[in-house]
């Protein structure tokens, strides 16, 4: 059975991408390359099953202050030196909304594109972090 067959008992398919998949990250080639590939494979299932009354978007977070950044700050630190903690405000001090994002800023949008208010999306990825990255 394709993971077509599976698809269609649903009416959206969500993708956790990242801000990465738009920009890529300084030291995080792999982690940045990955999520695009995500990110395009949500836009070509989003072609497909249209016709099926399915929408697929995703979500991309920026800088969000958990677990996963205290680690990538520490790694960060071990290739270019710098201090614990040096990394992460050299990553957050472009946020115009003045700070990280949480959790629940995510969880928001998600539940945004999960639910019926956002019907009429498809294709679509919403970056989720608090303008730091800027596209037209």
């Amino acid at each position: 059975m394709s993971i077509l067959h599976y698809i269609l008992f649903f009416e959206r398919v969500l993708s956790a991408c990242s801000l990465a998949s738009f920009k890529p990250t300084y030291m995080l080639a792999p982690y940045s390359t990955t999520k695009a590939g995500v990110r395009s494979l949500t836009a070509a299932f989003a072609m497909e099953l249209a016709a099926h009354k399915i929408t697929c978007n995703g979500y991309a977070p920026g800088i969000v202050d958990s677990p996963m950044w205290k680690l990538i700050d520490s790694e960060m630190g071990k290739i270019n030196g710098l201090p614990r903690g040096e990394n992460f405000s050299a990553f957050t001090s472009s946020i115009a909304a003045g700070r990280t994002s949480v959790p629940d800023d995510v969880a928001q949008v998600v539940s945004f594109l999960a639910g019926p208010d956002s019907d009429y999306v498809n294709g679509s990825t919403i970056c989720v972090d608090g303008g730091m990255f800027y596209h037209i």
